[in-house]
């Protein structure tokens, strides 16, 4: 192999740092959108400055040596952009949900031999390679680059249909003070979203002890959601009013109208006017409670900036589900037990009930609504 330049060495770092810290996570953060929070272009910014970072550290020692000793650690790092690409994205094994509970590693076993003999691959592709004269890598870490790249193009169009505009890239939810109630007057909305009527029906029917758990609610068995979905069912439920297409101004669409009336007549937008702390927790279809909506009426939802510093755990648990995505299947199980193994909730419900019974307290002066 000929003399690497510094074009090649920092390709080969650029190869590596890219896709551990900045195409893979950014590729699981939008293909699920739903689930996060965070605006895509300050996560973006985030990721590529961390990328910038380990990618100038691992350039720094190959640029520092010279003759074979820069040779062998430029063949490494060509090595390692491949493999950590093939095993993201050729050997990305359904592995079930990354929610902190244990891992069946015992019907996985096979998995280790596929993956362990597609990194021995690479490694004599590189190492031939490496020994052949006037050989050069370039094409293989733009290669890479440009399949990276494309495929992250990719999910960002996909996603554009639920992208949020305007001000929600302003803004970003914090949990942070959700069971924090007022001393003064709270107000505590529950929506059991995709919760169907007949199962609960069914189960008061087999437990007649449960109605002795909720003194003071009122059931209403025959009650209906407007819509079969939760997107243009809530409107009705914080509104009190029926989304009628025949009813909508000329010219004026469905969702427009929908995100007007919510930002306008919806009860978390009549009880900030009102003077109220306004919380929105949404555990459930994220995507409805748009901070293009909610942004200027909750106080959760905190500008991107703010949201950044004190809040971090959304990008250690991409780094740390991109770490045991790029890892080869024989090391995953101490990838998974010191980065992603903890307490584990079965449902929403649960998770719910575990901060809840763990962070309420009272500490807000003003009246407040929150809603779950």
């Amino acid at each position: 192999m000929k003399n690497p330049g510094r074009t090649d060495i920092l390709l080969s770092a650029a190869a590596p740092a890219l896709t551990v810290f900045f195409f893979v996570p950014f590729s699981l953060y939008l293909t699920n959108r739903q689930m996060f929070f965070a605006a895509p272009f300050n996560l973006a910014l985030l990721l590529l400055s961390v990328s910038a970072c380990v990618c100038l550290l691992l350039a720094f020692p190959v640029l520092l040596l010279k003759g074979k000793a820069r040779a062998r650690l430029f063949s490494l790092y060509a090595f390692l952009g491949a493999a950590l690409w093939a095993q993201a994205y050729l050997l990305n094994w359904d592995y079930g949900l990354l929610d902190g509970s244990p891992l069946r590693w015992r019907l996985f076993e096979l998995r280790s031999l596929v993956d362990v003999a597609v990194w021995a691959i690479l490694f004599g592709y590189v190492a031939v390679r490496g020994a052949q004269k006037n050989a050069s890598l370039r094409g293989l870490f733009l290669l890479l680059l440009f399949m990276q790249s494309g495929s992250l193009a990719y999910n960002w169009m996909a996603g554009r249909t639920n992208a949020l505009g305007g001000r929600a890239r302003e803004y970003a939810v914090t949990f942070q003070d959700q069971f924090t109630f007022s001393i003064e007057k709270n107000v505590v909305v529950l929506v059991l979203d995709a919760y169907q009527t007949d199962f609960f029906n069914r189960y008061i029917k087999e437990n007649p002890d449960y109605r002795d758990r909720l003194p003071g609610f009122t059931y209403y068995p025959n009650a209906l959601a407007e819509y079969h979905f939760t997107n243009n069912s809530i409107p009705s439920l914080l509104t009190g009013n029926y989304l009628i297409k025949s009813a909508l101004p000329p010219g004026k669409r469905l969702r427009h109208y929908r995100s007007d009336f919510l930002k306008e007549h919806s009860l978390p937008a009549l009880l900030k006017g009102a003077g109220y702390h306004v919380g929105v927790y949404p555990y459930y279809a994220h995507h409805v409670y748009t901070p293009a909506i909610f942004g200027e009426i909750a106080d959760n939802y905190q500008p991107t900036r703010e949201f950044a510093r004190n809040e971090s755990n959304e990008f250690a648990g991409l780094l740390a589900v991109a770490l045991f995505r790029i890892t080869p299947h024989p090391l995953k199980k101490k990838v998974h037990e010191r980065f992603l193994s903890g307490i584990a909730f079965e449902q929403d419900r649960d998770e719910f009930l575990h901060y809840m019974q763990r962070q309420s307290r009272v500490g807000i002066s003003q009246p407040t609504l929150r809603y779950y």
